[in-house]
């Protein structure tokens, strides 16, 4: 249990004092993590569905489900702003349906074309989707890329979140679009890339021929500069963007750098002393959590 307690107070902080949602939403969020951090502890490479905020989630595995929620539910890092009340979303690294799902949560009028190329990440994508009733997200199981052709799939043995693809080599091959095919067949409003490592390739095609192509009113890109051989490409690329028109901003990725930082951070008994109502509260969500095991069925 001691182990546990910095991840309590990590997810304590960062949900109830950091979230942007009202107190209901934000203590129903942090049921659903002290469950999943139980589920992780115990089943780690096991499936497991949450209901959270009226919606049913499924993932391969607790993990997944710890980062992506974090990342997108709690610390909105694909929040946007728009003028729209359906505005088209192209969410290009779907991944098994998260963003989707915030995104049709904030807009529930909005189209949502998603773009995965990852099989297994597809099967909890469409659960996902049939689960919570949703007709307008749209899924295409193919790769972004600088041209169409094929690629093949380079996994992650430890996430589906970190999945590749290898234009090169095609062992299991999966079909491979440009992202300008893409944009002629929808007049996106936000382009999302979150695409391991390929942003920089398949954004600077685009940039390069989208001439008379409509451009989306806003970007967000997920960078990996440690996937690419240009060392420099989130700068560049912020660069070419910012010529085009674009007013861009590099920000650090929330999840990783608060990672690192609660890992350092020693147990203080002392702070958990004085701090008894918060403890009876961490009792009180516990027991809500305990409706999510009651509800866990193993396959």
């Amino acid at each position: 249990m001691r182990r546990l307690i910095p991840y309590l107070r990590y997810y304590w902080t960062e949900v109830m004092v950091g979230g942007k949602m009202d107190t209901g939403k934000n203590l129903d969020l942090l049921a659903t993590f002290y469950y999943l951090l139980w589920r992780a502890k115990y089943f780690p490479n096991k499936e497991v569905t949450v209901r959270v905020w009226g919606m049913k989630i499924t993932a391969d595995k607790p993990k997944t489900l710890q980062q992506s929620l974090l990342e997108i539910f709690v610390h909105e890092v694909y929040r946007f702003d728009s003028q729209l009340e359906a505005p088209v979303i192209l969410d290009a690294g779907a991944n098994i349906g998260i963003s989707a799902l915030y995104f049709v949560r904030k807009y529930p009028g909005a189209e949502i074309v998603c773009v995965e190329p990852n099989p297994k990440a597809v099967t909890y994508l469409k659960k996902n989707i049939t689960a919570n009733n949703l007709s307008n997200i749209h899924i295409n199981e193919v790769a972004l890329g600088a041209d169409t052709g094929f690629g093949s799939l380079v996994e992650s043995p430890n996430s589906l979140l970190n999945t590749t693809v290898n234009v090169s080599a095609l062992p299991t091959p999966i079909p491979v679009v440009a992202l300008t095919s893409l944009m002629e067949k929808h007049s996106v409003d936000l382009m999302k890339l979150d695409i391991e490592g390929g942003e920089w390739e398949v954004l600077n095609h685009w940039l390069d021929l989208k001439s008379g192509l409509p451009c989306p009113r806003e970007i967000l890109v997920e960078l990996h500069p440690q996937k690419t051989a240009n060392s420099l490409a989130g700068r560049d690329l912020r660069h070419r963007l910012e010529s085009q028109g674009y007013s861009a901003s590099v920000i650090q990725h929330p999840f990783g750098s608060l990672l690192k930082a609660l890992l350092n951070e020693p147990f203080n008994a002392l702070w958990w002393a004085k701090k008894g109502v918060g403890c009876l509260i961490h009792f009180i969500l516990a027991i809500a959590a305990i409706d999510q095991v009651l509800r866990w069925n193993p396959q």
